[in-house]
């Protein structure tokens, strides 16, 4: 395996919510993420309202934020957060 080298500090945050389970995550201000749920289905509520992800949907978290999720139908969800500093948002489709 060969090292990933990036030229920004980020973090990378794994987890698998299960059935009947909450995880909470906080976004310190001056920090955005993007958010990707690899597998399920789950629940993003935060301050900045509330969205359904299936698998390989994804999006984009800006703090400062705290957002909870939940997975749906009955199975766990998998999900990944990429963590970096606010750099601005450069899509143009939103």
């Amino acid at each position: 395996m060969l090292p990933v080298k990036s030229a920004v500090c980020l973090l990378i945050h794994g987890t698998e919510v299960t059935t009947g389970n909450t995880v909470s995550f906080d976004l310190a201000n001056g920090r955005q993420g993007y958010l990707l749920c690899m597998e399920g289905s789950a629940q993003i509520e935060g301050a900045h309202g509330s969205e359904s992800l299936d698998r390989h949907d994804a999006a984009e978290v800006f703090g400062a934020n705290s957002f909870m999720v939940t997975p749906l139908n009955g199975q766990s969800a998998h999900l990944l957060l990429v963590e970096m500093e606010f750099t601005g948002i450069r899509r143009s489709d939103l």
